[in-house]
Formats: structure tokens, sequence, C-alpha cells
């Protein structure tokens, strides 16, 4: 009988660990923060949360992993299952206060899409910038550590 445990391979996969923390604190800030968005629905909850998530799982990557599309795909899977989440909690304090199905699946529905949108692109956006960032900050520490190998190498040649 092989016995795995969800938390161990959690934090093994940045990525998967990233996306939980991108969601969770989304929906921290949901139930905290009570302020709808600057320009997009619950856009400073997407942007405060895709940064930590999309950082964390960057910072805890394997070396031959690419930032540029760990960000993006945290970003992309944090906003999309962020917006279930977050409309998820509505949908259900409201057809229980109400007694009614329907409002219900209208959160769910009406609600997922509004934030669907927000998410989705908040996400990608900030996963993407956060990635690319990582990655042109990498490349030129590479560089430069190539640099100094390559004139090592040089000279042996030239000896």
């Amino acid at each position: 009988m092989i016995k795995i445990s969800f938390f161990s391979r959690v934090f093994k996969n940045n990525i998967l660990s990233g996306i939980i923390l991108f969601i969770s604190l989304v929906f921290i800030f949901y139930i905290i923060n009570p302020f709808w968005g600057m320009f997009l629905y619950r856009d400073l909850d997407f942007f405060l949360g895709s940064i930590v998530g999309v950082i964390y799982a960057i910072k805890n990557r394997k070396p031959n992993h690419s930032t540029l599309k760990i960000g993006i795909t945290v970003g992309l899977y944090g906003g999309i299952l962020s917006a279930f989440v977050i409309n998820f909690y509505p949908a259900i304090i409201s057809s229980i206060k109400l007694n009614d199905f329907r409002w219900f699946s209208y959160y769910l529905l009406y609600g997922f899409l509004l934030t669907l949108l927000t998410g989705f692109f908040v996400g990608l956006i900030i996963g993407g910038l956060v990635g690319y960032y990582y990655k042109t900050m990498y490349i030129e520490e590479e560089g430069e550590d190539k640099s100094l190998d390559d004139e090592f190498f040089e000279d042996l040649i030239e000896k």
C-alpha cells in the first residue's frame, strides 16, 4: 500500500503550491476587503494574490524550469480557480439566507463570468510580467557567469 500525502506533494510541486497560495490569498482578501476594485471586479485581490503566488512558485522552482512558463501557468490557473472560489462563497451564503437555489446558480454563473474576466487578465498579465522579470534577471546572472568561464577556457586553449 502506497501512502501519498497531499501536503507533501503540494510542497514538492512549486506550481501547485503557488496556485494554492494564490487562491488562498485572493479568498482571504475577498473576505477582509469590501472594496470592489479600481478597474475591474476584485482586481486588487487578484493583483496581490497573483504577485505572492507567482513569486513563491518562481523562488521554489527547479533549476531546469522556465520562470516565464511558471509565471504564466500559476497566474492563469490561479486566476481561473480563484474566480470560482470567490463566487462559491457568496453563492452558498445567499442560497442559505434566501432559502432559494436560484441564487446559488445566479452567483455561480454571472459572478463567475464577471470575476473570470478579471482573474484571467490580471493573473495572466502579472504572471507573465513577474516571470519575464525573473527570466531577464536569471539570464543576466547566467550571462555574467558564462563570460567568466569563456575567458578562462580561452586562456587554456591559447596556452
